[in-house]
């Protein structure tokens, strides 16, 4: 069995038209028949039904198909693991990372990461707040590269890349909407709302000097008493959360309105059969937001699986799609 073959089969799979799937692939349509073809002699089966102008898969065909998406998965770590080999991608590499950034930007990379390159290991140090121990074992080299918010202080060995940007926000859970619904009004119809007419509607309600709030002292506790003075004057339900580790779980078992940076709660989302989110995020104008998520590594790096997670790192980020946001609820000076 050629690789390439294998790899036709699963294309015309996915399309089960052999015309886009020829176009994908580069091919003329009759040579990537050919192709099908001579797989389907060598196995003594028939994998498509030609039924114009798509295909259908056979039974044999469904059977082949996960059989393909394994072989292609295991072929392709094999390939992955014997590049590693050929460029010493192969080791250690210590990321230091804060821990919103751990619970945002970091899982899905490092998954991705781990998986292409089996033989570099990622060792995870998060600090729980302040990244002023993250900072130091950069620059003493007990770590490769760390992920946090700007440094105050930048060594000249040292380099660095945005990432992204985090914006400061207040989410509201879908609970505390419903209670402020008008008549005849479903959550579906107030999530359609442009954001100004949705924050109309909660200010009108006075659900803000009733539901309870979150935040966490050590980063937004000046802003967010700003805001409560402001447009919840009346308010007594209000939790000054220290620790981080109690602010991610309101985020992410939703009994309150939390005050956190929008990339720590986005992933806390979910969305029911009519779209409504189970969080509504409202983005507030601070002198700090934006606030800039940044990588920090040496600049003469010497190892090379740092270099390259460093590199994929950087381009992972540059694929994400940016979100700005496009109204404030407050601007707070």
């Amino acid at each position: 069995m050629h690789f390439d073959r294998l790899h036709y089969f699963q294309t015309v799979a996915d399309e089960l038209n052999m015309t886009r799937a020829a176009e994908k692939l580069h091919l003329s349509q009759q040579a990537l028949s050919s192709q099908i073809s001579k797989l389907e002699e060598e196995y003594g089966a028939l994998f498509f039904e030609r039924k114009r102008p798509n295909l259908v898969l056979t039974p044999e065909g469904r059977h082949f198909a996960k059989f393909a998406v394994s072989v292609l998965r295991q072929e392709e770590e094999m390939t992955n693991g014997l590049r590693d080999m050929r460029l010493h991608y192969a080791g250690t590499v210590g990321v230091g990372v804060t821990q919103t950034r751990a619970v945002s930007l970091m899982p899905e990379f490092i998954a991705q990461f781990v998986s292409r390159h089996p033989r570099v290991k990622v060792d995870l140090d998060i600090a729980s707040y302040r990244s002023n121990d993250l900072e130091r074992k950069l620059i003493k080299g007990e770590l490769d590269v760390i992920v946090v918010p700007s440094l105050s202080y930048l060594p000249p060995t040292i380099d660095r890349a945005e990432l992204c940007k985090d914006h400061f926000c207040l989410s509201i859970p879908r609970s505390f909407i419903e209670t402020i619904l008008e008549p005849g009004q479903s959550c579906a119809d107030f999530a359609a709302l442009p954001l100004s007419g949705q924050r109309e509607q909660i200010l009108a309600s006075g659900l803000l000097d009733r539901v309870p709030f979150v935040y966490g002292a050590r980063y937004v506790s000046y802003r967010a008493r700003q805001f409560l003075s402001r447009y919840a004057p009346l308010n007594s339900s209000v939790v000054d959360l220290y620790n981080y580790e109690n602010l991610f779980c309101q985020s992410f078992c939703p009994h309150a309105a939390v005050f956190t940076l929008d990339s720590s709660v986005r992933s806390a989302i979910t969305r029911d059969a009519d779209g409504v989110p189970s969080l509504f995020l409202y983005h507030i104008a601070t002198p700090e937001s934006p606030v800039s998520v940044l990588l920090y590594y040496p600049k003469e790096t010497a190892n090379a699986s740092a270099r390259l997670f460093i590199d994929e790192l950087i381009a992972h980020a540059q694929s994400l799609p940016a979100e700005e946001p496009q109204e404030y609820f407050a601007e707070l000076a």
